[in-house]
């Protein structure tokens, strides 16, 4: 009660969050109970903003994974075209 009534004065709605709340969100985002629960807070109880929001952040993290790929790949790249032109290099030599 007392959660609920800081919350009500800080300018907060009354939100209800049930299980069936949660399972929606994780059938719909494959997330965990917890992240679920966290961003149903977040969003006052909003079931669609809580799914939009934890498609947004997976949808930078899958962003930010294929980035760092890239350029892992382009760093090895690079490093076996180094090592080819040292190798050349190498091998005119002889």
């Amino acid at each position: 009660i007392k959660r609920y009534l800081i919350h009500l004065l800080r300018g907060g709605k009354h939100m209800s969050i049930s299980l069936d709340h949660v399972d929606k969100i994780i059938e719909r985002t494959k997330v965990s109970y917890k992240e679920a629960k966290d961003m149903l807070d977040a969003c006052q109880g909003d079931v669609v903003e809580a799914i939009i929001r934890i498609e947004q952040d997976q949808q930078s993290k899958a962003e930010q994974a294929e980035t760092e790929k890239k350029q892992a790949f382009e760093s090895k790249k690079q490093n076996i075209e180094g090592q080819l032109k040292f190798w050349a290099k190498q091998f005119m030599k002889m």
